[in-house]
């Protein structure tokens, strides 16, 4: 469902920049067949949201795309910008998880503890007995 959304809204802002003005009205949002989208409101109140248009004053139910969405549309599109997004978070959270790695303290093997301390008991009685 969340992909279907960001497939409309790609498609929406694509149009909205080929459009003269990069405005037009609800009746003019169209689906991935390029048929008339039905639930063109709720598609533009997700658009409002994400602030990629806004309201034009001059129609009643007319949008333009914000600097925002030009910008988006200019650069690859929604989708593009949803999958750079995801690639700067999955960095960042590798990142996180490398810092995090670094600054634990780390642990001393208490196997190897107790095999040098034996080494070094043997090494003894074996010299006090020579």
């Amino acid at each position: 469902m969340i992909n279907q959304i960001n497939k409309l809204i790609d498609i929406n802002l694509l149009l909205l920049l080929a459009l003269e003005r990069n405005s037009m009205t609800l009746n003019d949002f169209k689906d991935d067949q390029g048929n008339k989208l039905q639930g063109a409101k709720i598609l533009a109140d997700i658009m409002l949201q994400k602030e990629l248009i806004r309201p034009t004053p001059e129609e009643e139910f007319g949008y333009e795309l914000t600097a925002f969405g030009k910008h988006i549309v200019e650069t690859g599109g929604w989708l593009e910008y949803l999958n750079q997004q995801k690639e700067m978070e999955n960095q960042t959270t590798l990142s996180d998880e490398f810092k995090s790695l670094k600054s634990k303290p780390k642990k001393p093997n208490l196997e190897l503890i107790v095999a040098g301390l034996i080494l070094i008991f043997l090494c003894l009685l074996i010299a006090s007995c020579i």
